[in-house]
């Protein structure tokens, strides 16, 4: 079973902007060396930004130089030019094919390496390529689908894939984890691994090994009825990480979220349990009837796309108050900021979420329960107006 493609599946960089856009209206502008929210984001070669640089995009393209780290959210980047210090990023396709000074840490759907990268390199992706041309300073640690190591690393390679192939230098340690019982590794007979190999696996069918291994070779067969974190753990790290990204962004751009939300715990939760329950029902009854009419498929479409934009949203929202209650009324923690709250809450209840059958009902209460709490902050909100 394939990992979950987040990114992919939601189109979250879309939800992020949308959902923004509904909430508040009121996006922050500034130069790209501060913060920039743009479709299309390119630094020119010349270009040289003695900042640490912020961006949320579609597609960004680093052909310049940036003095500091690089944090980012976009669908595409793309570094051509150099990052003195760290490439910080969520994003469906992570390209480097220039030099950064620092390290990557990323979650993302690809991440190919065909340049050089000064220190380690952490992440969670669906795929992750290095290239013949690639140089990795340090080590890599990576929670990956399917792993193509090639060029060098003079670090250690610390990998949990399903399907890896090593066609590479490593100066320190091979470690390879493989996640499913149907998974496999391969090391081509070009690599050479100055260090030892360690590898844990189903079945000694599933691998080849052929490089020269100068340290020592240890492995570990796992039973095919062993219970493995790490599939679940990366499936969830996505959404948790993902839902906190969303958080964070909503948290800076609506100032008064806090003194909004402030309602669910008031005597008129009823009232929120009911508006999210009949908005829940009512979206799609009113999606489906307008597609029996030509005329209305359209704004059906558009219903039935907010209608998904909401569900997640709302979710995040409950996610929100659900941490203010517990830090602020529970464990009477005062002078935090907006997003500690939210983190928290998210961690507690998408972990919940995965929980068998039991999660399906408190995701469904989170969505009815935020989506009374969007209502009402839609209607205070247009009253002061």
């Amino acid at each position: 079973m394939k990992l979950y493609n987040f990114f992919k599946k939601t189109g979250f960089l879309l939800i992020i902007l949308l959902c923004l856009f509904l909430l508040n209206n009121n996006f922050a502008k500034a130069e790209v060396k501060e913060f920039n929210v743009e479709e299309n984001i390119i630094i020119s070669e010349n270009e040289i930004i003695n900042n640490n640089v912020y961006v949320i995009s579609e597609d960004l393209i680093v052909n310049g130089s940036i003095a500091g780290d690089l944090i980012a959210i976009s669908n595409n980047i793309e570094v051509n030019g150099e990052i003195s210090g760290d490439l910080i990023a969520i994003s469906n396709n992570i390209e480097v094919n220039g030099k950064i000074n620092g390290n990557i840490r990323s979650i993302s759907e690809n991440l190919f390496i065909n340049g050089i990268v000064q220190k380690n390199i952490s992440t969670i992706s669906i795929n992750l390529i290095t290239k013949d041309t690639s140089f990795i300073g340090w080590d890599i640690l990576s929670l990956s689908e399917k792993i193509n190591l090639r060029g060098q690393v003079n670090g250690n390679v610390n990998i949990f894939s399903n399907n890896s192939f090593i066609d590479s230098i490593v100066e320190k340690n091979l470690k390879i984890n493989v996640l499913n019982k149907d998974g496999s590794f391969t090391i081509e007979s070009n690599s050479i691994i100055n260090g030892g190999l360690f590898y844990k696996n189903f079945s000694e069918n599933t691998i080849d090994i052929n490089g020269q291994i100068i340290g020592e070779t240890n492995s570990e067969l796992k039973g095919l009825h062993d219970f493995n974190i790490l599939p679940w753990l990366i499936k969830n790290l996505y959404l948790i990480f993902g839902a906190i990204l969303l958080a964070l962004l909503i948290t800076t751009f609506v100032k008064d979220l806090d003194k909004r939300l402030e309602i669910a715990n008031t005597k008129k939760f009823s009232n929120i349990l009911i508006q999210g329950l009949l908005l829940i029902i009512s979206a799609p009854i009113l999606s489906i009837l307008l597609m029996l009419s030509v005329i209305g498929i359209p704004l059906s479409l558009i219903i039935i796309a907010l209608y998904i934009i909401l569900i997640y949203l709302a979710k995040v929202i409950a996610a929100f108050v659900l941490g203010n209650i517990v830090l602020y009324k529970l464990f009477k923690i005062k002078k935090l900021k907006k997003i500690w709250p939210a983190i928290l809450g998210i961690v507690l209840l998408w972990l919940s979420f995965s929980i068998p059958y039991f999660g399906k009902i408190i995701s469904f209460f989170a969505i009815i329960i935020g989506s009374g709490l969007i209502i009402n902050y839609v209607k205070n909100k247009s009253k002061n107006l």
